[in-house]
């Protein structure tokens, strides 16, 4: 562990080093705490449990390839990067997701967050219901198939999974985010 690394910085990356062999519900705030050399009460200034830990790192690991989405709106170029920072970083996001119906998942977080994304990239207002419903849906799957394709449970490249992810975008958004 680099010693010169803020305490946050510190408690994600011992983080980070144990999701690589076990599944957040084998790891307790102590170990994190150990590995990380932090106190309890720091660990709490900055998280609330290890729940809120790893949607931080979720967010850190994926936050350059959101902001360069927010400059240049490529879908294609987004879902590709994103796809590959999973791949590379598969075993922590394979222990990350190993209990999808659990209520504080990161999986849930995910669709919460992409589903606020793209909410924010459309105007709402705009939106009917029934448009509401395809967003809903088109966001559940493909955060479920999307995280397929990376695990491999799909035979097809990153490329071809993002592609399919893009043609599958329902058409008003599509139409709204001027999406080819």
């Amino acid at each position: 562990m680099t010693a010169h690394l803020s305490a946050k910085n510190r408690i994600l990356e011992a983080y980070q080093i144990l999701l690589q062999k076990q599944v957040v519900e084998d790891i307790s705030v102590k170990n994190i705490l150990e590995l990380a050399h932090v106190s309890r009460p720091t660990f709490y200034h900055y998280f609330t449990d290890k729940y809120d830990l790893s949607n931080c790192l979720y967010d850190k690991l994926l936050s350059e390839t959101y902001n360069d989405f927010l400059a240049d709106r490529d879908f294609r170029k987004h879902f590709f990067k994103s796809f590959l920072i999973l791949k590379n970083n598969q075993a922590i996001f394979e222990h990350l997701f190993a209990n999808p119906d659990d209520q504080n998942s990161l999986y849930s977080y995910c669709i919460k967050s992409n589903l606020e994304r793209f909410k924010s990239f459309l105007n709402m207002k705009l939106i009917s219901n029934e448009q509401l419903i395809q967003l809903h849906t088109y966001v559940v799957g493909s955060t479920y198939v999307g995280w397929q394709i990376v695990i491999g449970d799909f035979e097809m490249s990153l490329e071809e999974g993002v592609n399919y992810l893009i043609n599958n975008i329902p058409d008003f958004i599509k139409t709204v985010l001027q999406i080819d």
